[in-house]
């Protein structure tokens, strides 16, 4: 499967938009925010009750609104609050919103001052805006009645047309819409400065969560935050929140007020459905930008993004699927851009041949594992039986002589080996496995063979004689990493498993 990255992404939908007209990005946020709200109907009905739709401003917003329409035109009780902060915004949504806010400021009343409007467009937004929610409470601030809503003069402009139209019919479906404002909360540290500190239990979880960041990213210690129930009392009646904060735009880290609400959602307890990807996460990398929610299911929309199958992307995105919103097939990958193809269950399973009535066991190749060491049987048992799983016909297992009375009695056929008088490979079995390597279709390199002189220089050799197609697994690649050495000329025959520390180790 091929995964396009952002930029990448991006150009495909602008080309596409331009060789259809200036409507068609209006076609492609319904056709987004449908898809997203039939996934959300489905999670909503696992727990039915208020939905709250939770959206910043740019064209991820816009797909929430859309949600929120179907999900109100279905007779689900649901609320919208759009994030609005008079301080800079973040990354993307912000530079297009202070665009949209200069321009609204333009079109603002003619009896605003100059300084005023000015104000307003440096600041993304205009406090003279005509349209503002006819269901939002007047008393700002309030949690208990309408948690984040605010005075009327607050404008909710969004960053694009199309979001903006959306916001319009919502309005007129009389929709419960409100501004989440920083102004209507006060700042975490006043708020605990106010109550003479933080609890004893908020110091412990502040301690805690300062502790895991040390060590981890942010994403993964946002259950252990000090609570703020200023924020959080905008989630208490929900059973499902919609985040539609930030998309694939989001390029910068995610602080101040959008921080509290992100926090705030992963306290909640509440099941999350995130549009296109969680917000505060980097859709190329998987990189947590600050903070980032955790969800339950995210709908991602046309392909699926680098950053929800990378970590920790993929530990936040919680069960996954992707929209068809009818964007064309991606063209080739230029000179220099990133070639990311993702091997799925049904790829495998297009490769794998039926299996003829009339076969046997040698129709089906020989494979040939070599693992294992004093200490390390298992390791070399899991490989061996593995290769039976996989359907080879004929699968043999070479291990240190010493270790044949330690593994027990299956279909491998077993092959001992000269060893160390540390209980591993040594280098004398080279020529024996020099012949059996000769003999197979396919090789398992690595799996608990051990880091001892000798057998390092053992799988050097090795690895520079194989020309059948081999995995080289965990102390294989030690060795190649303490040894410095290629792969030879068979290289493409090769296929390396490593995890994060063993690739750190190769990359030295």
């Amino acid at each position: 499967m091929r995964i396009p990255t952002t930029a990448q992404i991006r150009s495909l939908e602008s080309d596409w938009i331009a060789n259809c007209g200036e409507h068609w990005g209006q076609v492609l946020m319904e056709i987004a925010g449908r898809g997203a709200a039939i996934r959300t109907l489905r999670l909503w009905q696992e727990s039915p009750g208020q939905v709250v739709v939770v959206c910043g401003k740019g064209n991820n917003g816009g797909d929430g609104l859309v949600v929120a329409r179907y999900l109100a035109l279905w007779g689900i009780p649901v609320s919208v609050r759009v994030i609005h902060t008079t301080r800079q915004m973040v990354g993307t949504a912000a530079r297009a919103s202070a665009r949209a806010g200069a321009s609204t400021s333009s079109r603002s009343s003619s009896t605003a001052s100059s300084s005023s409007s000015a104000s307003s467009s440096s600041s993304g937004s205009s406090n003279s805006s005509a349209r503002s929610s006819s269901t939002a409470s007047s008393s700002a601030g309030s949690s208990s009645s309408s948690p984040g809503s605010h005075d009327d003069d607050i404008d909710v402009q969004f960053a694009s047309k199309e979001s903006n139209v959306n916001l319009a019919i919502l309005e007129s479906l009389g929709v419960d819409i409100a501004a989440l404002t920083e102004e209507a909360f006060l700042p975490l540290d006043d708020m605990h400065d106010e109550k003479g500190g933080a609890s004893g239990q908020d110091s412990f979880t502040e301690s805690l969560s300062e502790s895991l960041s040390e060590g981890f990213s942010e994403g993964f210690s946002e259950g252990f935050s000090a609570s703020d129930p200023e924020v959080d009392g905008v989630f208490l009646g929900a059973s499902l929140i919609v985040d539609a904060i930030f998309g694939t735009g989001l390029d910068r880290q995610v602080e101040g007020f959008y921080k509290r609400v992100i926090r705030s959602i992963n306290r909640s307890g509440k099941r999350v459905i995130a549009i296109d990807v969680p917000s505060g996460i980097d859709s190329d990398s998987g990189q947590v930008l600050g903070a980032a929610v955790r969800a339950d299911e995210t709908v991602t929309f046309g392909y699926l993004k680098p950053g929800l199958i990378t970590h920790p992307g993929t530990t936040l995105k919680g069960a996954i699927s992707i929209v068809d919103i009818g964007l064309p097939e991606l063209p080739d990958s230029r000179n220099g851009e990133p070639d990311i193809n993702l091997t799925t269950v049904d790829i495998v399973r297009e490769i794998l041949p039926m299996r003829p009535v009339d076969s046997h066991k040698g129709t089906f190749g020989r494979l040939l594992t070599i693992a294992g060491s004093l200490g390390m049987t298992g390791a070399a048992l899991l490989a061996g039986l593995s290769s039976l799983k996989s359907g080879a016909g004929l699968c043999y297992l070479a291990v240190a002589r010493s270790l044949l009375p330690l593994v027990p009695s299956q279909e491998l056929v077993y092959k001992p080996m000269p060893e160390t008088e540390a209980g591993s490979l040594s280098l004398a079995a080279f020529e024996t496995l020099k012949h059996e390597v000769d003999r197979v279709q396919s090789v398992i390199l690595g799996p608990g063979l051990s880091t001892n002189d000798e057998t390092v220089e053992l799988v050097a050799k090795l690895v520079d004689h194989i020309s059948v197609p081999c995995i080289v697994d965990a102390d294989g690649l030690n060795a190649l990493a303490l040894k410095k050495c290629g792969l030879g000329e068979a290289s493409q025959m090769f296929v390396l498993t490593p995890h994060p520390r063993e690739l750190a180790r190769l990359l030295e």
